[in-house]
């Protein structure tokens, strides 16, 4: 079983973080956490609510046996979210046929392997600080991103916010040491080994390329978020300042 951490996270919940797998894309261990959440969620009690992340789940109690239990009392005490459970469910799935794939894991919809193309302006404030730190020109940071199809791991921090996965691990870039009040709905950054869209004006530190015009996230559509996991994403040049 590869290993994981399985942390208390709360009176009814539990944090379960994979270490990094050696050779594993960022992608393919995001999908490894879809599938584990995936699974416990099918395989735990009704209520139960999963989250997955980059390398971890979140399991949540949905507060009817666990919210009994009082405030001194460990979390191993409640059925509903023992760990021996949870570990049996984790062994359980371990051995299940969705471990091991190769890229795409049984919960990705194969349906959502598509290829969604986004026009980028680049004009981003952090261009020439992301040109200086990849070794090359304005010019070069654009042909590397245009170059690089990528593929959304998972959705957080805000709706339709989908984390690109595909940035080759020498290419990394820090956060901002300090983020930025608002950053723009629209805006294309980088940060780490990831790149994402925000999809609203929100906080954020990540180093900003450019701008789109694509609309991420639509309560109105049938499939609300562009880009849900497994989405092929490609950006493409619409126009820049060099």
């Amino acid at each position: 079983m590869p290993p994981f951490q399985l942390l208390p996270a709360g009176p009814r919940a539990w944090l379960i973080e994979w270490a990094v797998e050696a050779g594993w894309s960022d992608y393919r261990q995001a999908a490894r956490a879809q599938d584990a959440a995936a699974w416990l969620r099918s395989n735990l009690p009704e209520g139960v609510v999963t989250i997955p992340g980059a390398r971890t789940v979140l399991v949540q109690g949905d507060g009817s046996e666990s919210a009994q239990l009082s405030e001194s009392a460990q979390l191993s005490e409640s059925a509903l979210l023992s760990e021996s459970a949870l570990r049996a469910e984790l062994a359980a799935f371990e051995r299940s046929s969705a471990v091991g794939r190769a890229e795409v894991a049984g919960v990705l919809d194969p349906r959502h392997d598509e290829l969604v193309e986004v026009p980028v302006v680049y004009d981003g404030q952090d261009l020439e600080r992301v040109a200086e730190l990849w070794h090359t020109d304005v010019a070069g940071v654009i042909a590397r991103h245009t170059s690089v199809v990528f593929r959304s791991a998972f959705c957080g921090f805000a709706p339709g916010f989908s984390y690109l996965s595909g940035l080759p691990r020498e290419w990394a870039l820090p956060r901002l040491e300090n983020p930025r009040v608002s950053v723009s709905a629209g805006a294309v950054a980088v940060a780490a080994s990831w790149c994402a869209v925000y999809p609203r004006a929100t906080p954020g530190g990540w180093q900003l390329l450019g701008r789109t015009d694509v609309v991420l996230f639509d309560q109105e559509r049938p499939r609300p978020a562009l880009l849900p996991p497994g989405t092929r994403v490609r950006f493409t040049e619409q126009g820049a300042v060099r």
